[in-house]
């Protein structure tokens, strides 16, 4: 009972070996007479009392209500499917010393329980928006004439195109997102965990696939789409920003630059050349200590002319960085001529993204929500063409180095910035703290600030409650963190005492673990040759269609791919699709390499829609119970471990 939780429902049906055992622990020179337990009904279930009580073992009913009250946090908090919470919810019991019920009992419990939850989730999310909303929500679904998608899958698809146009349209989308006016609707009621699993739901879903839904569940999952999109549009925009500065804007800035150098090259030498010639005559050994400066110069001219030194001296002067600038950072006098990239996005940036700011990179972000207005700026008498008024500027964002000399060059009019080095000089420093986070999107999975993910106030008093029973937390950690640390603790004691000074790894006096090189055993021969022959007998297959013959042997494997909506599929070729998906994922390749949009089964939104509904680790973990059962059926593969043995595991 203490084994499995529970009496089993005959006590005799045990292995023999277990009866024979017991009868030498009672003194029973016969184990068959065992039998006769059995012939009173009533013996067993007194034995089951006496047993229970004696163990501190309670009945399932007296619990049912504590566990029903966790099985709905754990539900409504994680979203977690039936098996999961199954199990969690043996060990819950089984930690509480509750006898097991039924597992029939248990389970349609725990389905019972986890349907509440997830009904009680649309109903809640549902609620939370206006008849306006409501509808502007079911508009999303509908196809506008002359187009083949919906607005739902029209927003949902992200702009790819690397260019300043592409970021036009970038931001774009996401002001659109953003002006279904739904960001104000508090979804802070449901759990962020849950609200985020309906939207890669809705992110996926066909339109005619949603609107089938039921009312509630629908507004539901098309809210949390939304609002998910409001985050996710901003995350695309920014993520293409860093591409364009990084790759299109910055890397090829350096390579311009790097092909002037070597351009520039020849010319550049013959300056050092005529430099160098004329600092070895000033080196000659000859000179005495009284010399004139006329003497100097005369030997300097029989080698190199005072014009053609002047010449060298400038030549270099020109490429010289300033002193206390980046040797290698003359690229950004290219990013210049590449102004008309980002003048169409500039003014759309901080106007569609809300951006926040550590007091560290606040200049720079007041300096990037003032270049709209200076990039609009008319140009007056004062300020030619190219250039910005000086005092409208924020000066300080201007780091020493090439940049001084950029923003402020000798040659500008008087109390004027040029314009173009200003605005990628802010749009740099504006990209490198976005990198490191110390300007961050409001709105944002991937460029937000990480400290507002944690729960704080009213939003964590809401949480708290049913986040701690799901996860079986105490409210105080100090005597859990205690216990932790208290095992901690004597686990290393355990260890260190384990180790004597023969053994091959050791503790210092800082309680740092170290460990002696391990010689590397040489591959024998035979393994060597055993190798050679079985690669020369492996024959060179794709790997896609090895899955589909695998499939065409156990058509379980296939079929343990179920839709996430629990329904039969109506998809033609679905273990086609499903081949595709996992070669994609098998060798991280992308779904690039194996879409083929002559091919229903293998067409992008295929392949997107299968692997986000069916390709799910409770989906793959029944997939792998088909493989698995399969080869402990192949003799070699019982002899290595029944399929049960990793193939980077050394047999012996």
């Amino acid at each position: 009972m203490r084994a499995l939780g529970l009496f089993l429902e005959d006590p005799l049906d045990v292995p023999s070996e277990a009866v024979d055992y017991v009868a030498g622990q009672v003194g029973a020179a016969d184990p068959s007479v065992v039998k006769e337990y059995l012939r009173r009904r009533q013996t067993r279930f007194e034995h089951q009392w006496e047993i229970a009580r004696g163990y501190g073992y309670s009945d399932f009913t007296t619990a049912e209500s504590d566990l029903v009250h966790w099985i709905d946090d754990r539900a409504w908090t994680t979203g977690d499917g039936p098996k999961a919470i199954f199990e969690a919810a043996v060990g819950w019991l089984r930690e509480r010393k509750v006898l097991l019920p039924a597992v029939s009992t248990l389970a349609r419990l725990v389905a019972q329980v986890r349907a509440q939850a997830t009904d009680r989730l649309y109903q809640r999310l549902s609620e939370l928006v206006s008849a306006d909303q409501a509808r502007l929500l079911e508009d999303l679904l509908d196809v506008p004439d002359g187009s083949r998608f919906s607005q739902l899958e029209r927003l949902r698809t992200p702009v790819t195109r690397t260019s300043g146009t592409g970021m036009v349209r970038a931001l774009q989308r996401a002001g659109e997102v953003a002006g279904l006016g739904l960001g104000g609707v508090d979804v802070g009621v449901v759990p962020r965990r849950r609200v985020w699993e309906l939207a890669g739901y809705g992110l996926e879903a066909k339109a005619p696939t949603l609107r089938r839904h039921p009312y509630a569940r629908k507004l539901a999952t098309l809210l949390a789409t939304v609002r998910a999109l409001e985050a996710t549009s901003v995350d695309d925009a920014l993520e293409l920003f860093d591409v364009l500065m990084t790759m299109e804007l910055l890397s090829r800035a350096e390579r311009q630059s790097k092909k002037e150098k070597l351009r520039r090259y020849p010319k550049v030498s013959r300056h050092a050349g005529k430099l160098a010639a004329a600092v070895g005559v000033l080196e000659a050994a000859e000179w005495g200590e009284q010399v004139r400066l006329e003497q100097v110069w005369d030997a300097i001219d029989s080698v190199v002319s005072r014009a053609e030194l002047r010449a060298a001296v400038a030549g270099i002067a020109e490429i010289l960085p300033p002193v206390d600038a980046d040797p290698d950072g003359e690229w950004r006098a290219h990013l210049l001529e590449r102004m008309a990239t980002v003048r169409g996005f500039v003014p759309l940036l901080c106007q569609v993204i809300e951006f926040g700011a550590t007091a560290d990179a606040a200049p720079v972000l007041y300096a990037v929500n003032g270049l709209p207005e200076l990039l609009d700026a008319r140009q007056g008498r004062k300020v030619a063409a190219g250039f910005l008024d000086a005092r409208r500027i924020e000066v300080e964002v201007v780091p020493s180095g090439w940049w001084q000399r950029l923003v402020f060059p000798k040659e500008r009019p008087a109390e004027t910035v040029d314009k173009a080095a200003y605005v990628f000089c802010v749009l740099e420093q504006f990209h490198q703290r976005l990198k490191r986070r110390d300007i961050f999107a409001a709105v944002s999975e991937h460029w937000g600030d990480p400290r507002a993910r944690l729960l704080d106030g009213d939003a964590w008093e809401q949480a708290k409650a049913p986040a701690l029973n799901a996860l079986q937390l105490p409210e105080e950690p100090r005597d859990l963190l205690a216990g932790h640390a208290a095992a901690l603790n004597e686990a290393w004691r355990q260890v260190a005492a384990g180790l004597s000074v023969d053994t091959a790894a050791r503790l210092d006096d800082q309680g740092r673990l170290h460990a002696q090189k391990v010689t590397a055993v040489p591959d024998p021969p035979s393994l060597v040759d055993l190798r050679s022959r079985v690669e020369a007998m492996l024959p060179r297959i794709d790997l896609g269609e090895l899955i589909l013959e695998v499939m065409a042997w156990y058509p379980g494997f296939a079929g343990a791919f179920t839709a996430l909506s629990g329904s039969a599929t109506r998809l033609d070729d679905l273990h086609v699709t499903i081949a595709a998906t996992l070669t994609a994922h098998a060798l991280n390749v992308g779904f690039v390499p194996v879409v083929s949009e002559g091919v229903s089964a293998l067409t992008r939104g295929r392949i997107s829609h299968v692997d986000a509904n069916y390709l799910r680790p409770e989906t793959y973990a029944a997939a792998n119970v088909v493989l698995i059962d399969a080869q402990d059926g192949i003799g070699v593969a019982r002899a290595w471990g029944g399929g049960l043995a990793s193939a980077a595991v050394r047999p012996g």
